[in-house]
């Protein structure tokens, strides 16, 4: 049901196109961006020094071997080794700035994600595994990060040097770099393909990862009562299940991966094969650094595209994270009542007023045309067997879950109506499981409510907890 819900919203938007998609979320790193520009002036500039040192290898050939001047080829090696030098700089520039600006993203998407889901009805709670939902902040928000510090900075990179390397390779010979140049559409035809199965493959994986994370933690939350009734084998057969599917998924990502690099690895066999075959270079001892100059030069345009072979499979890894964060970062922000309204000073009323209630929407209802009312001062005790609706009454209380039909009011107001905030600062439910968290015994009692101290040490008194 949750998936289904997310694809409609993704298809309203038309966020399954990639470029929408990207844009959309790059709306959240907006702070950030003048950190990223650094970055890839960095980048930029280590691009060039790489791309001039194969023609400043030619040139040394030619000018220098070539008359044995050894002005020449101490020139040649001194600009050399400034581009080293240069490189070595700017790395450490692209790399500082890079990892800054991921920890800064990462940061910031967590915290609003966790603050999505901080403020979600309670009934969300209940229709999909809290594992799922760490997924989200966890696999989700990573993949972002991902997205831009080692995908779009690499495939810009990758982009660069290949449009570099051609000019460099026309400047040197024309014949040879038109060559080349048949060799992109090609390559984009190529991806253009392994893109159709790769989103698909990496959606699976996706889901595979949040089903495993939420079955883990749903077996594990029990498994002292498990282990006590001797369970071991049925909960390894529930988790098996799920693991066979997380299995398949990676077996087919794998073997969409499998076909497309070996095809970009062969284009550049073949572009080897077919420029030694129709040029008469390789008989030209004057051509020698023109000849040392374009292998160097083709080696690094087939550097560029395998990268975009394998960013390729990281970007549709990381577009299908992203898609999956877009719902909960389309939510509107809940606001948070400062002051109790006037009218809820007390409670005086709750009211069922013919509320019915079916936890799968259909007609098997936990309750039916329940009418009640709870006064201020009254103590109201509910009896029944198990499965009669008990638990439902107080979650519907607590607007944990909504009515199906009918309504809830207090104080005259519907409770669909009311701010929770306010409403939970004057009611309490004490759940049947125990809850706490790993933090202090004080953390545990007030939350984040105002709370007297003087108060809290005389309950602990009174409960003889002193010395906690």
């Amino acid at each position: 049901m949750k998936r289904r819900m997310e694809e409609t919203i993704m298809k309203k938007r038309d966020l399954r196109n990639d470029w929408a998609l990207f844009f959309y979320i790059t709306a959240y790193i907006k702070p950030y961006l003048g950190i990223l520009f650094l970055a890839t002036v960095a980048l930029a500039g280590n691009l060039v020094l790489l791309l001039l040192r194969p023609y400043l290898t030619k040139q040394v050939i030619d000018l220098g071997f070539a008359t044995n001047d050894i002005a020449v080829i101490e020139y040649y090696a001194l600009m050399y080794g400034f581009t080293i030098i240069g490189s070595v700089l700017f790395i450490f520039v692209e790399n500082y700035f890079l990892k800054s600006f991921g920890q800064k993203i990462i940061y910031n998407i967590r915290s609003i994600i966790f603050q999505k889901i901080l403020n979600k009805p309670h009934d969300e709670f209940y229709k999909l595994p809290i594992g799922n939902w760490v997924t989200r902040i966890t696999n989700d928000v990573e993949s972002l990060r991902t997205l831009y510090t080692d995908v779009i900075l690499n495939l810009a990179s990758s982009g660069l040097m290949i449009i570099g390397i051609l000019g460099f390779m026309y400047a040197i010979n024309v014949p040879l770099a038109i060559i080349m140049t048949i060799l992109l559409p090609i390559m984009g035809g190529i991806i253009w393909v392994f893109q159709k199965f790769s989103r698909k493959a990496f959606r699976q994986v996706r889901r595979s990862v949040a089903a495993s994370n939420a079955s883990i933690k749903e077996l594990l939350n029990y498994i002292v009562i498990v282990k006590s009734y001797g369970g071991e084998r049925a909960i390894e057969e529930r988790y098996n299940t799920v693991n066979k599917g997380f299995l398949e998924a990676g077996l087919f990502e794998v073997t969409t991966f499998s076909i497309f690099r070996p095809l970009v690895d062969g284009l550049f066999f073949v572009a080897l094969i077919v420029i030694f075959t129709t040029t008469n270079l390789i008989d030209s001892v004057a051509d020698a650094g023109t000849v040392f100059a374009f292998i160097q030069y083709m080696d690094r345009f087939f550097q560029p595209l395998k990268e975009i072979a394998d960013k390729y499979n990281s970007l549709q890894s990381a577009l299908a994270g992203a898609e999956r964060l877009v719902p909960l970062l389309e939510e509107e922000e809940r606001q948070m009542a400062n002051e109790v309204p006037d009218e809820f000073k007390h409670i005086e009323t709750i009211e069922f007023e013919h509320v019915w209630f079916s936890y799968e929407n259909n007609d098997v209802y936990a309750l039916e045309d329940f009418t009640f009312t709870i006064k201020a001062g009254e103590f109201i005790g509910i009896v029944g067997p198990s499965g009669s609706g008990k638990s439902t009454l107080l979650k519907l209380i607590m607007n944990q879950l909504q009515p199906t039909k009918g309504e809830i009011v207090i104080n005259g107001i519907n409770l669909q109506e009311l701010d929770l905030n306010s409403y939970y600062s004057h009611i309490k439910y004490l759940n049947k499981t125990p809850v706490f968290y790993k933090e202090s015994l004080r953390t545990n009692m007030i939350f984040d409510r105002l709370f007297l101290e003087n108060k809290m040490i005389e309950l602990l008194h009174y409960f003889m907890l002193d010395d906690l």
